[in-house]
């Protein structure tokens, strides 16, 4: 029964597909067994044991399974197949045949066909064709292919049942007006691709030469295994590698990614749900010289530089104009002023959904005008809108005030020096709209700001100093204070306070001055975590 399987077989039952990853017995049971890996990996129950022993590797913790041979799995189907049963009668026919009856050489019989070859026609017309799901699991001989279906443009065939990406290769070759792939939710174990297409220069090329959009969407590839394929693609112009986990673009890839790996024609690139938590994680990508789309979407991005990287590294995507952050952790609006030197000319950005805007207190409109304020010039539209002339200068002028509010809490000269560097866009936009004046006789009377002062020890590691600061500062000034005092990075710090012998509160809130979390104390220590 276990004869018709074999291991890396990409089977489908009741619709739920999946790869076999071993057969034969298993400890303490009778009889063989299929050890399964399932692509929806709430279906496993393990992660390839039984009984304390090891039978097979998952890529997906806890997706495995055994099942018995003897199950019936759903019935594979050729591309051919897959494509008449969804565009003809939602059955697989078999145009052989359909012929017309005959009798004494007279037709006699033909109830039915003049219909079937209305949607024989309308097939050999399809330019999209989505056949994403249903059990495909091998090519057809090219020569059918492209008699059934020469006009198709735009190919969706992603969660079917292909073990070898030479079988979605010969589909392709068979289509020669295709330009947009689509495989996502594949499996591949086998990678090999036949060059078999002769071009024009007389060099061989493969089915997938013209293919400008490719979507490799929760294939679980990595990039040692990417670098294999997408060299594949000399005319790729947009690729989606969303869903594949990708934690990062490994320098040692990065190194060949343009000579190699990636044709400079790449224009979008899309890394959407993966586990990335840096942009410096992605560096190589900005040696790409046409690359004007980045979408990071749904990822773990809280930083522009990773816990490792030397902050004076420089990090600079030139030629991006459009940037999505939207739905990651990124922590506080000092992301925002960085977007503006590592992404100079990005024009439309969407970052909502980020614990930057989770301030309690602060309004949709002012997270707006805060954002618009910080961002420069070029940034036309963000979160899908258009950021006209006046609402710009309204912005930027809210922005003004509220820097001008934070200089009025602090003495003048270092400590103002200070705030004018968490606002790099301070100068600018004092020449644009003016200096807003600072009045200290509301915020800081001279005479009593020592009252106003609190010593506080900041220790970090096994090292410790002692600061007297004002209590009007907020957490994220403290930051940056911070920041001058030891080798850490403001963006990526935890400050705990500890009044007394009290437990340790985090000082969360970045918005809020340091009087609220001191109260009436003159001395305290500060915790400083690097997180």
């Amino acid at each position: 029964m276990a004869g018709r399987f074999y291991v890396n077989q990409r089977v489908s039952y009741s619709t739920s597909l999946c790869t076999i990853r071993y057969i034969g017995p298993v400890d303490g049971t009778a009889g063989e067994w299929l050890g399964v890996e399932w692509d929806e990996p709430l279906r496993g129950k393990h992660s390839g044991e039984h009984a304390g022993k090891k039978y097979f590797d998952c890529a997906v913790a806890n997706a495995g399974s055994f099942i018995r041979p003897s199950r019936a799995p759903d019935p594979p189907l050729t591309f051919v197949q897959a494509l008449r049963k969804k565009y003809i009668d939602d059955g697989v026919v078999d145009v052989s045949a359909q012929r017309p009856i005959e009798w004494g050489g007279k037709v006699v019989q033909e109830i039915g066909f003049d219909k079937i070859r209305q949607k024989l026609r309308k097939l050999k017309e399809l330019r999209i064709v989505l056949v994403d799901g249903l059990q495909i699991a091998k090519e057809d001989p090219v020569e059918l292919i492209t008699e059934t279906c020469p006009e198709i443009e735009d190919l969706n065939l992603s969660r079917n049942l292909f073990d070898s990406l030479q079988s979605v290769e010969v589909i392709c070759r068979a289509l020669p007006k295709l330009r947009s792939l689509r495989i996502s939710g594949n499996r591949f174990s086998s990678l090999h691709v036949k060059a078999e297409v002769e071009r024009e220069d007389g060099s061989l090329g493969t089915g997938f030469d013209n293919i400008t959009s490719l979507e490799l969407e929760e294939t679980l590839l990595s990039w040692e295994e990417l670098a294999k394929i997408l060299p594949l693609f000399p005319s790729l112009q947009i690729l989606d590698l969303s869903l594949n986990r990708l934690s990062s673009i490994p320098q040692e890839i990065g190194d060949i990614l343009i000579t190699k790996i990636l044709t400079p024609k790449l224009t979008e690139l899309k890394l959407e749900r993966n586990k990335l938590t840096n942009i410096s994680s992605i560096l190589p990508a900005s040696l790409l010289p046409n690359l004007r789309k980045l979408l990071l979407a749904r990822n773990q991005i809280s930083s522009i530089y990773g816990p490792d990287d030397d902050p004076e590294t420089p990090i600079l995507f030139k030629n991006i104009r459009y940037l999505d952050l939207s739905f990651n952790s990124i922590p506080s609006f000092k992301f925002i002023n960085a977007i503006n030197s590592h992404f100079p000319d990005v024009e439309g950005l969407r970052i909502t959904h980020n614990p930057l805007y989770e301030v309690p207190g602060m309004g949709s409109d002012e997270a707006h005008m805060l954002t618009v304020g910080r961002l420069n010039w070029k940034v036309r539209l963000l979160n899908f809108t258009t950021i006209t002339i006046q609402e710009r200068t309204n912005a930027e002028l809210y922005y003004l005030g509220r820097i001008a509010k934070e200089m009025a809490e602090v003495a003048e000269g270092e400590e103002e020096e200070l705030i004018v560097r968490q606002h790099p866009r301070w100068n600018e936009l004092c020449k644009a709209h003016g200096k807003p004046i600072v009045n200290r006789s509301l915020e800081v009377d001279r005479q009593s700001l020592g009252r106003n002062l609190i010593n506080i020890e900041f220790v970090h590691n096994n090292q410790s100093v002692v600061r007297k600061i004002p209590k009007h500062l907020t957490v994220s000034a403290l930051k940056g204070i911070v920041g001058i005092l030891f080798p850490v990075r403001p963006l990526r710090v935890t400050l705990e306070i500890l009044l007394d012998n009290a437990n340790g509160r985090v000082l969360e809130n970045e918005l809020k001055r340091l009087e609220v979390y001191v109260e009436e104390h003159k001395e305290v220590k500060m915790l400083v975590k690097q997180a």
